[in-house]
């Protein structure tokens, strides 16, 4: 990062995918990527698991049945890297000359993974993190990530990173690119199309029972939004709230083996968040789909780090300390062979289709 501290837009995606089809998501996925740049934005984040889609039937049905045969869809709609799918990602990228941020199921050998991947404006594909540890259910879907896929991108625009869902509420995560001297951030994050409390359905169960059920009115912000302004705040970052919006083509595919109206169609809530935790820019509605553009002016976070650097002078390395291992974790190792193909150029990426 350099003395220069830019004022830029930066565009968070509030849609849905084409549910469980890899290529109509990365159709999508091209044309909004291919919208922000049009629009002046010079960096884009997308929801967790855009390609092809969440996999929301793990919190409500078991792994059998159905939930089976939706991982079978899944598994064959997974990304490669390289392969077709990135690379049209990397073109869009390129032609709309803009940061991306994308979240997919990526598919190495035999397993599946939940991933972000970061393409320059040159349509290099130039950082992947993989989540390093699912949660709850996801471990039926998703293997671990390891350290060395826990980027903090230098930029023209600021120290770009990004994390995956219930990632931020991991103090040492957050800690981690505290010290990597994160900037920008995108925080891709999951449907939240369940009739009633998804994953959290167990804690409201006795929430209501010894409490009961609390007022909307006192509770307007959703508890991911109230994650994602907390980690603006924690770590003097610009946050990229992104979120998915359930469509029909998802709760149809969802509905069977689970009770009726599990599912609805809507959510949404994507926003862009200042280091002071406020939303800035223009949020679209909720269920509806689109872009949430702000302008970035990255001179806030001069005067964030005054207050606070958690990764630098705000440190208490006498009290309490991070270790960091860095080292990729692979199943096997294999003498004389790479063990991320990350960073690939634009050309290598077209090459591989």
């Amino acid at each position: 990062m350099s003395d220069s501290y830019p004022l830029f837009k930066a565009a968070a995606v509030q849609a849905g995918p084409v549910f469980l089809d890899r290529d109509g998501s990365i159709e999508k996925a091209c044309a909004l990527i291919r919208e922000a740049g049009q629009n002046g934005a010079r960096l884009i984040g997308f929801p967790e698991s855009y390609v092809p889609g969440y996999p929301a039937w793990i919190f409500k049905a078991g792994p059998m049945g159905h939930s089976a045969a939706l991982y079978g869809r899944l598994y064959q709609n997974a990304v490669e890297v390289p392969g077709p799918s990135v690379a049209r990602l990397s073109q869009a990228a390129r032609d709309a000359n803009i940061y991306v941020c994308i979240s997919v199921t990526e598919r190495e050998r035999g397993s599946l993974y939940l991933s972000q991947l970061w393409f320059d404006p040159s349509g290099d594909l130039i950082a992947r993190h993989r989540k390093l540890k699912p949660t709850g259910p996801e471990r039926y879907i998703w293997g671990e990530g390891d350290g060395s896929m826990l980027p903090v991108i230098a930029s023209p625009i600021g120290n770009l990173g990004g994390l995956l869902c219930w990632e931020h509420l991991v103090p040492l995560v957050s800690a981690a690119m505290s010290f990597k001297n994160e900037q920008v951030h995108v925080a891709s994050w999951p449907v939240s199309g369940y009739v009633r409390g998804g994953p959290f359905e167990a804690m409201l169960d006795v929430r209501d029972k010894y409490i009961g059920p609390v007022s909307p009115e006192q509770n307007p912000i959703s508890p991911l939004e109230v994650i994602s302004r907390n980690y603006a705040m924690a770590t003097q970052t610009f946050v990229l709230m992104c979120m998915h919006v359930m469509l029909p083509d998802a709760v149809e595919a969802l509905a069977p083996g689970c009770p009726p109206d599990t599912y609805r169609v809507g959510g949404g809530g994507s926003r862009i968040i200042a280091p002071d935790g406020s939303s800035i820019g223009h949020n679209i509605p909720a269920g509806q789909e689109g872009l949430v553009y702000a302008d970035i002016p990255l001179e806030m976070v001069i005067f964030a780090k005054y207050m606070c650097d958690p990764g630098g002078h705000y440190a208490v390395p006498h009290v309490l300390s991070l270790n960091m291992n860095n080292n990729p974790a692979p199943a096997a190792a294999q003498i004389g062979a790479a063990s991320d193909p990350v960073p690939l150029r634009f050309a290598d990426l077209q090459d591989s289709v």
